[in-house]
Parts: structure tokens; sequence; C-alpha cells
């Protein structure tokens, strides 16, 4: 029997208990969109930045007992992220949250709002490169 990684929720994604992830550009501005929200939430913008990490690998935080994970996607604010790029940082991210020992991640739609990533193609990154963690389930929270 297949096992459902992905469980699609109606609902308020901050309103969720698990760890988190969204996409960012690397010079983390994080001033437009859901982003302005996990800015304000969980702030350390000098800690992400201090990770120093590249287009395709994520930072992260860790705050009240949960990873908040950053998938960073293009290079400055104003860009638009690839799907190539989109790929390398699911890659790292399912790394990370093997390393972590996760077992339930929260997201939106990755790079579907502002980035305009078609969430079907997203939908299906996601699924291909699944195999790292098993009984893993990511519930993409959306309104």
């Amino acid at each position: 029997m297949e096992q459902k990684l992905i469980n699609e929720i109606k609902g308020d994604l901050f309103e969720s208990s698990d760890c988190l992830a969204h996409c960012v550009s690397r010079d983390f501005s994080m001033s437009a969109g859901i982003a302005v929200m996990f800015s304000k939430l969980f702030g350390n913008k000098d800690i992400l930045l201090n990770q120093n990490v590249n287009v395709g690998e994520v930072a992260w935080l860790y705050n009240e007992n949960r990873y908040i994970y950053y998938l960073v996607t293009k290079e400055n604010y104003w860009n638009k992220p690839t799907y190539d790029a989109f790929r390398k940082s699911i890659r790292n991210l399912f790394i990370l949250c093997n390393n972590h020992n996760i077992k339930s991640l929260s997201i939106p739609k990755l790079g579907c709002g502002l980035d305009r990533l078609e969430w079907t193609k997203v939908k299906q990154i996601i699924i291909e490169e699944w195999p790292i963690i098993k009984d893993f389930r990511i519930n993409v929270y959306f309104i």
C-alpha cells in the first residue's frame, strides 16, 4: 500500500504545532507574502544570515521545541525561483528533517504565492524527492 505523503488542509499554517518550512531569498528580506509572518513570529534574521546558505540549501531556527526551515530558492527577494533550485532545496530539507528526526512538517504551498511556481509541479517534486524519510507526513495549509 502506498503511503500518503501530502495531506492538504484548509486552515491557518501558524496554528500547526509541527515544524514549519517556507521559501525565502538568500538575502532573507522576508518583506512580503507569508514570509512577513515568519519574520514577525520567529525573527532571528541575523542567525539565518550567519548560516551563509546558498540557493538550493536550507537555513533553520529552533524555536519553542520545533524547527523552522527556510528553503533558499532564489538569490534576492526580487528574483523568481527555478524548479531546479526548488528541487535542491527540497532535497536538503528532507536531509535536515531526517537529521533532526522530524516525522511531520507543515508548509504553505511552497513557492506558489509571490514566487508563482505551479502547485502541481511543486507537489510532484516533493513526491519525487521523498525516498529519504520513511513514514513522514507533510501537511500543506492553504486558505
